[in-house]
C-alpha cells in the first residue's frame, strides 16, 4: 500500500481533474486518499507544498522517460519529445492535468517547477534539432529559444486535450508536427515583423 504522502498525491490529481479546480480542499484530499484530514500536516507543510510534491512526480516521471528513450534510441527524432508527452498524458491523465493546470494557475513554487521543466523541454528540443542539422548553421539562439517554448506550450495544450478526446490524438499530434516544421521555418527565416 503506498504510503500517506503519496496517497495525497495521488488524491490532489485525480480531484484537480475530476472537480476542474486548481487545488482541493484538505477535507477532500484527505477523503479521496483515504486518511484523516488531521494526518495531512504530517506529511506535508501547506497544500502549496502537495501540490509542488505532485509536480515535481510529474516533471521527474516525464523526464525519466525522455532519458530511457534517449538511451534506446540511436537519433532521437524531434517528433519522439511530441509522442512522449502525449504518450505520458494518455497514461497519467490526472498528473499530467494537475502539472498543466499549475502551469496556467496563479504564482506558487510548483508554477515555478513546470516553467523549469518546459523550459527544460524547450532547451531539448533546440538541441535535438541541432544534433539532427536540422537548423540552419549559427542560428539566432533567442530566436530559437523563443520558438522551442512556443512549441512545448503548444504540445502541451494538444496533449490535455487529447485526456479530454483520446480518439483525436492522431490529428492532435499531427498538429504538433506541423508546428514543428513552422519551427525550423521561422528559425531560417529573416524578421518578418517590425
Amino acid at each position: 500500500m503506498t504510503n500517506g504522502r503519496q496517497r495525497l498525491i495521488e488524491a490532489a490529481a485525480r480531484l484537480t481533474r475530476r472537480e476542474s479546480c486548481a487545488m482541493p480542499g484538505l477535507r477532500s484530499l484527505a477523503r479521496e486518499a483515504g486518511l484523516n484530514h488531521n494526518t495531512f500536516y504530517r506529511h506535508f507543510e501547506d497544500p502549496d507544498a502537495l501540490q509542488a510534491a505532485a509536480v515535481q512526480n510529474f516533471a521527474a516521471e516525464l523526464q525519466a522517460q525522455l532519458t530511457r528513450l534517449r538511451l534506446d534510441t540511436e537519433n532521437f527524432p524531434p517528433d519522439a519529445l511530441i509522442t512522449t508527452i502525449f504518450d505520458i498524458a494518455e497514461q497519467q491523465p490526472d498528473s499530467f492535468t494537475l502539472a498543466y493546470r499549475t502551469l496556467h494557475g496563479g504564482p506558487s513554487r510548483a508554477q515555478d517547477i513546470m516553467q523549469s521543466l518546459t523550459a527544460a523541454l524547450a532547451a531539448t528540443l533546440a538541441a535535438d534539432l541541432a544534433t539532427l542539422r536540422l537548423l540552419p548553421p549559427d542560428p539566432d539562439p533567442a530566436r530559437l529559444a523563443r520558438l522551442a517554448q512556443a512549441q512545448i506550450a503548444h504540445i502541451l495544450t494538444l496533449a490535455a486535450r487529447v485526456i479530454e478526446s483520446p480518439p483525436a490524438r492522431r490529428s492532435l499530434q499531427a498538429q504538433a508536427g506541423e508546428l514543428l516544421a513552422v519551427l525550423l521555418a521561422g528559425v531560417t527565416e529573416t524578421r518578418l515583423l517590425p
